[in-house]
């Protein structure tokens, strides 16, 4: 189906933030004007945004049921 807008779903108000929030994280390090130099500061980084990811993705799954499928990409 592709992407989402997070205030389009029924998730809680503080799911939403912390999605919002990792998101903010992402676009801080993507660079727009030239993807291959995007990046976080650290390897550490990175994999601690991916873990968040894959919470966040699971949370999703969890408060919206049965009816929806989240996926989360790498």
């Amino acid at each position: 189906m592709g992407h989402i807008d997070v205030d389009d779903l029924p998730l809680s108000q503080g799911l939403k933030a912390e999605i919002t929030a990792w998101d903010s994280e992402y676009q801080a390090a993507f660079n727009s004007h030239y993807p291959p130099d995007s990046g976080f500061g650290s390897p550490e980084m990175e994999v601690r945004h991916i873990a968040e990811g894959q919470q966040l993705a699971r949370k999703m799954q969890e408060e919206l049921g049965e009816g929806y499928k989240v996926d989360y990409c790498t």
